[in-house]
């Protein structure tokens, strides 16, 4: 769902501007990404909002988003769109697919144009480092870690192609939009609550967690 979303956010931006929200060393992404209470007292109070936009499209609703202008990279069809795919779990390679099709739907699309990084970093970046304005009216990402794939994002908006991140996000507001669910905090919150009211006081409960360094998974952890 968040891959139609991005597909769509870029086909409205060119179309006539939207607005949205917001050799190297590379970091270490083994690092859990630091507990942030801000954010986690934000997201729990999140889930009692009524969400913005149409309830029959809720690809198109947001929770209190912060709106800009965007405008500037209103440009004439057909666009090369070019789409960095963190990794080959399941999940990714749903996003994967949802994006193909919805390619399908946006004839303005003359190129898609997409690098898998089958969840190694160092791939990604060298595919980022790649995405240039000569070949990319816009870049979407799905970063493989945080910490790691940062200054890559940072590059890619550097180079003045608009860049939308989805699914997992960065430690920096450069991209023109960051789409993410409600937070890996109030899912983490959401889960443990269910667990707490179907178990028994005092009860064992198995977890196993995912590999960190990716912010909303995180999160759900935290």
């Amino acid at each position: 769902m968040r891959s139609r979303t991005a597909l769509l956010l870029i086909v409205a931006c060119m179309v006539s501007g939207c607005q949205s929200s917001q050799g190297a060393t590379i970091p270490k992404a083994q690092a859990s990404v630091a507990f942030n209470k801000a954010a986690f007292d934000r997201q729990l109070a999140q889930r009692g909002k009524t969400p913005e936009g149409p309830a029959a499209q809720p690809w198109l609703q947001a929770i209190e988003p912060s709106w800009v202008d965007t405008t500037r990279y209103r440009k004439p069809a057909p666009w090369k769109v070019c789409f960095s795919n963190a990794d080959l779990n399941p999940w990714r390679l749903t996003g994967y697919a949802t994006m193909h099709a919805e390619v399908k739907l946006h004839p303005q699309i003359g190129t898609f144009t997409v690098a898998l990084a089958g969840g190694k970093d160092d791939k990604q970046i060298r595919d980022l480092a790649g995405f240039t304005a000569a070949t990319c009216d816009a870049i979407v990402v799905s970063p493989n870690t945080t910490l790691a794939l940062t200054p890559a994002v940072e590059k890619a908006c550097a180079t003045g192609v608009p860049v939308v991140v989805f699914d997992r996000n960065v430690n920096t507001d450069c991209p023109v939009t960051s789409i993410h669910p409600i937070g890996g905090y109030a899912y983490g919150a959401t889960a443990a609550e269910f667990l707490v009211s179907h178990t028994a006081p005092g009860a064992n409960i198995l977890a196993l967690r995912t590999k960190p360094g990716i912010d909303v998974l995180d999160s759900r952890w935290a």
